[in-house]
């Protein structure tokens, strides 16, 4: 296929199905092809072939297997643009650029849009097998470097989540305000509280359908360290059973744990879905909080 076939195609996946991405357009008519996202990529591909297109020819090549980075604050096409709550900044510290989260209520989040789009990205449905990297600091007050103090919430009567996959609630997943355990609605990470303000890492993937869902914890036998950077590698396939579904947990490379379990949701129409949050969501709090994370990437690979 020729350079100008594949542009043509990608063109007409676009214009015969109402999609605008302005500059993606103008990218794909100027000829730079290795300016386009696998998302938006595969995007344009998978509404080609609703409307009875060719074949669609492979991606170009992943830039470093990233397949998407939200911590720089760095504008996504179309419905996935990150948002970010109040609370939320990029500020630059000893360590290079970071989102800080600061919050007196229960949550200083970003996530992407909120459209039905926002919880069909690729890497966030049945079957996608990816990496999630991150690195987390849970700051002393103490620090001039990264102010403000992390305080976490009352033991056993809150929670402390610090990055989550928010599973779908659009009235086709079968969700029902009030009577679907919302608790039961995303994949976790948890800062816990074991009391005189000592607190560890915890996950707690979730998967399974609404009706049956099941939740797995892992936790870090250590507590953490206040001001110190940790490295997070979390590798998710997707699958709504332990015949399908996967979960790894390294932390500063060392690999702690890994388990077939359930990782997605199977929704009433079918489909699955997630919206990838990051920042502070909490109950049972008492005055401000504060959070930083950085090197936030999804990717295909852990390396």
């Amino acid at each position: 296929m020729t350079d100008t076939e594949l542009r043509d195609l990608a063109l007409a996946a676009l214009k015969k199905t109402s999609i605008s991405y302005p500059n993606w357009l103008s990218r794909l008519q100027q000829g730079k092809y290795a300016d386009v996202t696998h998302t938006e990529w595969w995007r344009a591909m998978d509404a080609l072939g609703k409307i009875g297109g060719q074949t669609p020819p492979p991606p170009p090549p992943p830039d470093g297997q990233v397949l998407f980075d939200y911590a720089l604050n760095q504008p996504l096409p179309g419905p996935w643009n990150m948002e970010f709550g109040n609370g939320c900044t990029i500020v630059d510290t000893p360590a290079g650029k970071a989102l800080r989260s600061r919050t007196s209520g229960s949550t200083a989040m970003v996530n992407i849009g909120q459209s039905f789009e926002a919880y069909q990205l690729p890497w966030e449905v049945i079957p996608a097998d990816v990496w999630h990297l991150f690195e987390i600091l849970i700051p002393s007050g103490q620090n001039a470097s990264y102010p403000g103090a992390f305080v976490p919430s009352t033991p056993g009567s809150g929670w402390d989540a610090v990055w989550e996959l928010h599973n779908r609630t659009d009235g086709a997943s079968g969700y029902v305000q009030g009577q679907t355990r919302g608790d039961y609605l995303s994949t976790m990470m948890l800062v816990k509280h074991e009391g005189s303000g000592q607190v560890r890492f915890q996950m707690r993937p979730a998967g399974g359908t609404l009706a049956n869902p099941v939740l797995t914890f892992f936790q870090l036998d250590e507590l953490i360290q206040r001001d110190r950077w940790y490295h997070h590698a979390l590798r998710l396939k997707h699958g709504k059973d332990t015949g399908s579904g996967y979960f790894e947990w390294w932390v500063d490379g060392a690999k702690r744990h890994e388990r077939a379990i359930p990782t997605a949701y199977l929704c009433n129409d079918g489909k699955s879905g997630e919206r990838l949050q990051a920042g502070i969501y909490r109950g049972g709090f008492s005055g401000e909080t504060t959070l930083y994370h950085r090197a936030a990437t999804v990717r295909s690979s852990r390396a």
